[in-house]
């Protein structure tokens, strides 16, 4: 079974909405699927500081990886669940995954931008025990942040 698992995670994943070239009727709802790709950046699109966070991820990293709520996902198609994304962010990067403030950093050095600075600095080994303690610290009080929710809060 793991064998499995690890040679369909190999596989790179990315989205399409309704693509033509996948057959899908006419009639049929519409609905992100899964083809190939190599990057995906996965958040809560249920919490309105999330989706506040990745505008700003969006537009820091010039859109060079997909950002998309988990709600719009296959997440059994992609190894996770709704457990594990609402309670975190997920970076899926060439079939492995990066979570918290692990993906962050990565997504920032995957931007090719100036952010990527930053995103080095948060991968140095001191800053990123930091940067996940603060990363957690956040995503546990996210209900109560400039654009927070009562349903931000985690269980």
């Amino acid at each position: 079974m793991q064998g499995a698992l690890a040679a369909f995670l190999s596989h790179r994943f990315s989205l399409c909405l309704r693509c033509p070239s996948f057959g899908q009727p006419a009639n049929d709802t519409p609905r992100l699927r899964l083809v190939t790709m190599e990057r995906i950046f996965i958040f809560d699109g249920d919490c309105a500081f999330c989706s506040s966070a990745a505008r700003v991820m969006r537009k820091m990293t010039g859109e060079t990886t997909p950002i998309r709520p988990y709600q719009k996902l296959d997440l059994a198609a992609l190894g996770l669940s709704s457990e594990l994304t609402s309670k975190a962010v997920y970076y899926i990067r060439d079939g492995k995954y990066l979570v918290a403030a692990d993906a962050i950093a990565q997504l920032l050095i995957d931007s090719k931008r100036i952010w990527l600075v930053i995103g080095v600095f948060l991968k140095l080994p001191v800053v990123r025990n930091l940067a996940r303690s603060v990363y957690y610290w956040i995503a546990k009080n996210r209900h109560r942040l400039p654009g927070g929710k009562p349903e931000c809060k985690m269980d």
